[in-house]
């Protein structure tokens, strides 16, 4: 294979392999996170000018201090989140189904065939700390679980990525990880059950602090 021939061929891969790449927002937790976390930081904003606890109109560099650093405001907002959410869910999240990330008692599913499941916060965190604390409960597949903070601008972090293997040996297993630096950002987990013909039974809880 002669020189020419031969930079052609890498030029192409390396183009296709660029071509391949997602976004950074894609890359964390996938689109639908990315679609939902967007939707929920343009409806905090729009709350938090309301009640006049937010400095700057461009939500990009919005300030939400004041809305954090008071339990009146915060929980104000994150009640109308929780029915905003709501309607968002039935209508214009239909197609992709998110779940919400409760602050508040244990989220029970099972993640059919190959099937994958989002879940996000309904609001940025007011707090610094969140630890997520998932249990395998039964079933055998493969299960990938990914972590993210989801920013205002737009961009996104992938704070942790691990792996429940595949069989029955690991029922019962439990893992927590803990995303820092939490405040101001909106948590997404993203649970991927990678096998065709097995199934994945958990329980996840958030918490933060």
């Amino acid at each position: 294979m002669n020189t020419t021939i031969r930079t052609l061929l890498v030029a192409s891969t390396l183009s296709a392999v660029a071509l391949a790449v997602p976004s950074q927002a894609e890359a964390a937790c996938g689109s639908s996170a990315a679609t939902v976390a967007a939707d929920v930081w343009e409806e905090f904003h729009d709350e938090a000018l309301m009640l006049g606890c937010a400095v700057g109109a461009v939500l990009a560099n919005a300030d939400f201090d004041d809305c954090y650093g008071s339990v009146s405001f915060y929980s104000d907002i994150f009640t109308n989140m929780i029915s905003w959410w709501n309607d968002m869910a039935n209508n214009s999240w239909a197609t992709i189904g998110p779940r919400q990330l409760q602050w508040t008692g244990v989220m029970n599913g099972t993640l059919q065939l190959g099937g994958g499941r989002v879940f996000c916060s309904a609001a940025p965190s007011d707090k610094e700390t969140v630890d997520i604390t998932i249990e395998k409960l039964d079933g055998r597949a493969e299960t990938e679980v990914e972590i993210c903070k989801m920013r205002k601008d737009g961009t996104s972090v992938t704070t942790h990525t691990f792996t429940f293997a595949n069989g029955t040996d690991n029922i019962g297993a439990v893992k927590t990880r803990t995303v820092t630096s939490a405040k101001d950002d909106v948590i997404c987990v993203h649970l991927d059950n990678k096998s065709a013909t097995n199934s994945f039974q958990y329980s996840l809880d958030a918490d933060k602090y």
